[in-house]
């Protein structure tokens, strides 16, 4: 229930979660929250980026699967609307929702109504190569 109690706690919650400041490569303290937002993306940039380029030649020796022609052949066939029925099916039911605010849930309960669509959005991604990006945000809810 959305009771005083339970907003008490995600507001104290929030506080101990906010990052309020940080010591920028240079030993400064800083806490401006766009000076944070960029200090943050950088290091998470410098500390998951990889720019080793590999030579094809150290690969050789080492067996590289190929792909069968009937593999390939599968890979290249369309997309089944029983194919996105076992992917919807096999999301939880209750995870992020999309900006329209809905869950996996909305679209299992009513997939006889919304399924055609849905399937048709993900038969021209795939015809595409690309889809609305709006579509694969989620929803940020503000509660303060």
């Amino acid at each position: 229930m959305n009771t005083k109690f339970f907003h008490t706690l995600i507001k104290t919650r929030r506080m101990r979660n906010k990052i309020c400041g940080l010591f920028l490569p240079d030993g400064s303290w800083c806490s401006e929250d766009n000076t944070l937002q960029v200090e943050a993306i950088s290091f998470y940039k410098s500390l998951l980026y990889y720019n080793d380029t590999v030579e094809l030649n150290d690969f050789e020796g080492v067996p590289i699967p190929k792909l069968s022609l009937e593999g390939v052949s599968e890979l290249a066939k369309l997309v089944t609307k029983e194919e996105v029925d076992i992917a919807l099916m096999s999301m939880g039911s209750y995870k992020a929702h999309g900006k329209d605010g809905f869950h996996a849930l909305f679209f299992k309960t009513y997939w006889e109504i919304v399924g055609d669509d849905v399937c048709r959005l993900v038969y021209s991604a795939f015809e595409n190569g690309s889809f609305n990006q709006d579509i694969a945000e989620t929803l940020v809810v503000s509660y303060s």
